[in-house]
């Protein structure tokens, strides 16, 4: 679920900057909100395989085996796809490689948060003196 709501942000991020490229264009060939609006629709189509085939279920091995995901570790998942589409055609590798980037770094800060939110909910219960996890 992190790293669809992290791909929308992805391509938000994505869409503006390509906007802003057509925007300082000298002769564009479309406008910028065209230009936003097709980047951002590309962004999902290509981004929602590798992140619910690939980089979700590899981040979530990786933080059940080790109980936590390093930055780096989320930086290296979000390549990988990147770096693989390089060696096919070089614009769409760099913007899967700018795009994973985003995705995992906002994957990994909203489960650190969520992560975060769970560990202070658990402290609380204990303080209450409730069943934090149950034995039965």
């Amino acid at each position: 679920m992190f790293s669809l709501c992290a791909l929308i942000v992805a391509a938000s991020v994505l869409a503006c900057a390509s906007a802003a490229q057509v925007a300082f264009a000298v002769d564009p060939l479309i406008s910028p909100g065209a230009s936003a609006g097709l980047v951002f629709a590309y962004t999902l189509i290509i981004g929602v395989l590798p992140v619910v085939m690939v980089g979700a279920p590899v981040y979530a091995i990786v933080g059940h085996l080790y109980h936590r995901v390093r930055w780096y570790i989320a930086l290296c998942i979000g390549l990988a796809p990147g770096l693989l589409a390089l060696a096919y055609e070089v614009h769409l590798g760099l913007w899967s490689i700018a795009g994973g980037i985003i995705v995992f770094l906002v994957t990994h800060a909203f489960w650190k948060a969520s992560y975060s939110n769970s560990l202070k909910a658990d402290r609380l219960r204990q303080r209450l003196g409730l069943d934090v996890k149950s034995s039965s």
